[in-house]
């Protein structure tokens, strides 16, 4: 993102600028910022332990390491004024000069947006995804002019193992010959080579046009920005294979419970005719979604398995979220 304000100016010039109304987001926060909280939902997906550095622009309070370990998730609070930041993973501590990839963000910048992307422009060192969580934002169609839809509340990323694909001259290897980084930059055959393997992530110096997400992040006195997916490594494919306890989750006028039989039950007391359920799993990938018929209800969860979900009340009004631990 190094040329991104410079790159985004022009692109701003052709966009339509008129003014937009958007009703406040129901995702009330309270936490370490207090109503100003954002909120990271983080998964380590790599067979390997992972140093986690989150850093904001100077000035800003949230600068933080810690470690994620192998399999494990967690939640990491930023404010909604957190401003330009990074976050980026590594597991060899001689490895902390990088080269890594390495997710950005402008939160509340130009145009009342987030402004995200995944970038490889100084290298790679493992996969990465990169989203809004569902239910957390609003509708972003009034921004779409002049913007591809994947762009727009888009997922960023890497799901591809570069390793395989490159230049040997660019590997970086640690004392016992592991892999840690490819260091492949700015040249025509390795933009070519990161563009191809990994199109949703931002892969030289200029490459705002097809690998700026944004997202609607309003000021409005009432209203914070979406929270975010941070997956490291690659998402499983297939569930876990074993029963998850009983849970609950309370969204609004709606109580969901999950049981060990992997169905949904819920309970609906709003005055709502037109009420939707949704499930996502903890990447956002949407696992179901129904109209709510009546005041509850069962419905059966395909491949259920441990992790975090999130539970998306919407109604003709409101979008709210809530979130839910499957755990084995």
């Amino acid at each position: 993102m190094r040329k991104f304000f410079s790159a985004a100016a022009l692109l701003f010039v052709v966009i339509s600028a008129s003014a937009q109304t958007v009703p406040p987001t129901a995702w009330p926060h309270s936490g370490k910022y207090g109503f100003g909280t954002r909120y990271y939902y983080l998964h380590n997906y790599m067979a390997k332990d992972l140093i986690v550095k989150f850093t904001g622009a100077i000035g800003f309070p949230v600068k933080d390491t810690f470690m994620l370990k192998a399999g494990k998730d967690t939640i990491e609070q930023v404010s909604n004024n957190w401003g330009a930041a990074r976050a980026w993973a590594y597991w060899d501590p001689t490895f902390y000069n990088g080269p890594y990839t390495l997710a950005e963000i402008t939160q509340r910048g130009y145009q009342g947006s987030d402004w995200y992307d995944v970038s490889l422009v100084d290298g790679y060192n493992l996969p990465m995804i990169y989203k809004p969580v569902p239910g957390t934002y609003i509708d972003s169609t009034p921004l779409d002019q002049g913007w591809a839809p994947q762009q727009m509340c888009g997922t960023a990323g890497c799901l591809t193992d570069m390793y395989l694909a490159c230049p040997k001259a660019d590997l970086r290897l640690n004392a016992a010959g592991d892999t840690e980084a490819c260091a492949c930059q700015d040249d025509s055959l390795c933009r070519k080579m990161k563009k191809t393997a990994c199109p949703l992530s931002y892969s030289y110096s200029v490459d705002d046009f097809t690998s700026i997400m944004r997202c609607p992040s309003p000021t409005l006195p009432d209203t914070i920005g979406p929270d975010y997916i941070l997956d490291f490594g690659f998402p499983p494919v297939a569930s876990v294979n074993r029963e998850p306890t009983i849970n609950y989750s309370f969204v609004d006028a709606m109580a969901v419970t999950m049981t060990k039989r992997g169905e949904l039950k819920y309970t609906y007391g709003g005055a709502s005719t037109s009420a939707r359920l949704a499930l996502y799993s903890c990447n956002g990938k949407l696992v179901l979604e129904t109209v709510i018929n009546g005041s509850s209800g069962t419905l059966q969860v395909p491949a259920l398995g441990r992790g975090l979900y999130f539970v998306v009340l919407s109604t003709g009004e409101f979008v709210k979220t809530s979130r839910m631990l499957v755990v084995r």
